[in-house]
């Protein structure tokens, strides 16, 4: 895999081998204490996948486990984002490579490079403490082959490709062509699927970034459902624990592990929500940098960690959104999306309502709690929790009062 390819994917890939290790770790003769321990109610973890070459963080994932709540939520961190490196591990850096620069200036993914094997996991973690304000209890590195390995092992994942998936990029040696349709995928189409951005003859130009990351997370929730049983475990033991050894590495001992034991089963029910930080591009000494609004992404960082004492209603921001015109004048949902998007959202995309057309929108939410920040900027709007009535986690239908 090359870079930005199956970020989603190795999250699962990490979370389901924590899983398998803990099964056997306590097997093996872990403290019975721990099985008895309680587990934290929220747990706070970063994940490193590694580049081809393992000497750079291709991909780095924060994220907080909730088993109050049972659910997952993850935020991606931009590897190219600004980072200012402290003086006292800017020191031991300076002393492997001579060429960096003086202010600790640089790009997230290379604090693992330059604290090299002995610490760049362990800088790594602490830079993205410092950028998010978040203590962080656990990481794990991934490498790139634990993806199709895994799935190949486990005699690949049955998916819906929802049309033809043709595109080849000579310069990555990638040839990407699945057939629409119900299908077992093995490693390398899976792995196709996952990487997909767009079509050699130009079809299908509603297939965003976005729809790849939803197109990421639904092959993760098959890629659970197959594995995430009692007998599966069981079953695929012999591959993923040599998987794990093999691909990852962690702060993680099996008295950690041992704690998780008892929510291995649990897994398949939490909810997986993926999150983005608000950021912008910027060209710094001829380089392109990613610099991370903190004011803006606020909400984001609180919805993915939690950090008030109680629960507060989700934010909406960083979350697909998709607006569709319910009302009786045409362009109102285009006119809705530059409202969203100027107000900080993430629109997905917009259409035409199918339903019967009403006087008020509605904010359709999976959960309560969502959407509020969305419905003030539509007065008199509805919030309706309906986890059915759409695919998509927020959709806004416009109403006769938008118009």
């Amino acid at each position: 895999m090359k870079r930005g390819a199956a970020r989603y994917i190795r999250i699962l890939a990490v979370c389901l081998l924590l899983s398998f290790t803990a099964y056997f770790a306590c097997a093996e003769g872990s403290p019975v204490a721990a099985l008895l321990s309680p587990i934290a109610r929220k747990t706070n973890f970063v994940i490193l996948g590694l580049d081809d070459g393992g000497q750079r963080t291709d991909s780095i994932i924060a994220g907080c486990l909730n088993t109050e709540r049972k659910s997952v939520n993850l935020l991606s961190i931009p590897r190219d984002t600004l980072v200012t490196v402290p003086a006292d591990r800017l020191a031991v850096m300076k002393e492997r490579y001579l060429g960096i620069s003086g202010d600790g200036r640089m790009k997230l993914n290379s604090v693992y490079t330059y604290g090299g094997e002995e610490y760049g996991a362990d800088f790594s973690v602490k830079q993205v403490e410092d950028l998010l304000g978040v203590k962080i209890q656990y990481y794990v590195t991934v490498e790139l082959e634990a993806f199709r390995y895994i799935v190949d092992q486990i005699g690949g994942v049955e998916y819906d490709v929802p049309f033809r998936m043709k595109y080849t990029d000579t310069s990555q040696d990638l040839v990407i062509d699945l057939q629409p349709g119900v299908q077992i995928l093995d490693g390398a189409r899976a792995e196709g699927l996952v990487r997909y951005r767009k079509s050699d003859d130009g079809s299908h130009p509603e297939y965003t970034d976005l729809s790849r990351a939803q197109t990421q997370q639904a092959f993760i929730k098959a890629l659970a459902n197959k594995i995430m049983t009692e007998k599966s475990l069981l079953e695929n033991a012999s591959v993923l624990i040599p998987a794990w050894q093999k691909y990852t590495v962690t702060n993680m001992d099996p008295a950690d592990t041992a704690q998780y034991l008892k929510h291995i089963g649990d897994f398949k029910r939490y909810e997986i929500t993926s999150n983005t930080l608000v950021t912008r591009d910027e060209r710094i000494n001829g380089s392109d940098y990613i610099i991370v609004d903190m004011e803006a992404s606020g909400d984001v960082i609180e919805t993915v960690f939690g950090l008030s004492d109680g629960e507060s209603p989700d934010s909406s921001k960083g979350k697909p959104i998709k607006v569709l015109n319910g009302g009786a004048l045409s362009g109102l949902a285009a006119r809705s999306r530059v409202l969203l998007i100027n107000n900080g959202f993430t629109v997905l995309g917009i259409g035409d309502y199918e339903g019967e057309r009403v006087a008020h929108t509605r904010i359709f939410v999976k959960r309560k709690g969502m959407g509020n920040d969305i419905q003030a900027l539509y007065p008199g709007s509805k919030i309706i929790v309906d986890d059915k009535a759409f695919d998509e986690e927020i959709v806004v239908v416009l109403g006769l009062d938008a118009e």
